[in-house]
């Protein structure tokens, strides 16, 4: 057995017994409603396409079960996880057998930097704008977008203002953060451009931003040089509670 169908053994108990509630929760949302809830599921720890089928094998054949037993039409869509450096250097194989990517970018960082987040020394060199991290979060937005794929992002990065800006401009389709984060990120969303936080991701225009993020003095000049130009042709529709929502064109 490989390390991916492992992985897959392992994720087992999970998708038999929380995806089976998920649906179940959707279908009861859809009747006593009347509404139409397409519920999320979210592989996490994903680093090889083979773990994508192998688990979503699982959950159509739940999703198979639970629409017998209910008698009723089910969607549901599965995603992945983004959260270590090797998922997101396969980005676009891992886009192509799922239906969006979410990054946990708190796990993502820890594995980057190789810093173990719960060792007190260490942690404060956990930052999540790190050039090598930002690097990651950029190539998994193109390799997902290049197959039609939305991307997500919750962690400590999302609901940081100055962070929410440059994942927008990145090409982060959604984010996620906790309650108290939303008032200031909606702010500084709704003041600015798509072109602005664009700007943000391209040489010389980050540093004076970045620069006091930086704890490393020798990596300063690093955040500037890790992005070529991107598109700025997306437009930012909505932000709420759930948080950007982005329609191409």
């Amino acid at each position: 057995m490989s390390g991916n169908d492992h992985q897959a053994v392992a994720l087992a108990p999970a998708v038999a017994q929380a995806v089976p509630a998920i649906f179940e929760a959707a279908i009861a949302v859809n009747h006593d409603a009347r509404a139409h809830v397409v519920p999320e599921v979210m592989i996490p720890l994903v680093s090889a396409y083979r773990e994508v089928e192998l688990i979503k094998a699982r959950v159509d054949a739940v999703a198979a079960k639970v629409r017998a037993e209910q008698g009723v039409a089910l969607d549901f869509r599965l995603g992945v996880m983004v959260e270590t450096p090797r998922a997101a250097l396969r980005a676009g194989d891992l886009a192509a057998s799922s239906a969006f990517l979410s990054f946990g970018t708190n796990d993502l960082t820890q594995y980057a930097l190789a810093i173990d987040r719960q060792n007190p020394v260490l942690a404060p060199e956990a930052d999540s704008l790190h050039p090598a991290v930002l690097k990651l979060i950029d190539l998994t937005v193109r390799g997902a977008h290049a197959h039609g794929r939305w991307v997500g992002v919750c962690g400590g990065i999302a609901g940081d203002a100055f962070g929410a800006a440059l994942l927008a401009g990145l090409g982060v389709d959604e984010l996620s953060m906790t309650p108290r984060d939303i008032p200031p990120v909606k702010a500084r969303l709704r003041a600015g451009a798509q072109a602005d936080f664009a700007a943000l991701a391209r040489p010389g225009k980050c540093l004076q931003h970045m620069i006091a993020r930086t704890r490393t003095p020798r990596e300063r000049p690093a955040h500037c040089r890790v992005f070529g130009n991107l598109p700025a042709g997306d437009r930012i529709t909505d932000v709420d509670a759930v948080g950007i929502h982005r329609r191409r064109g």
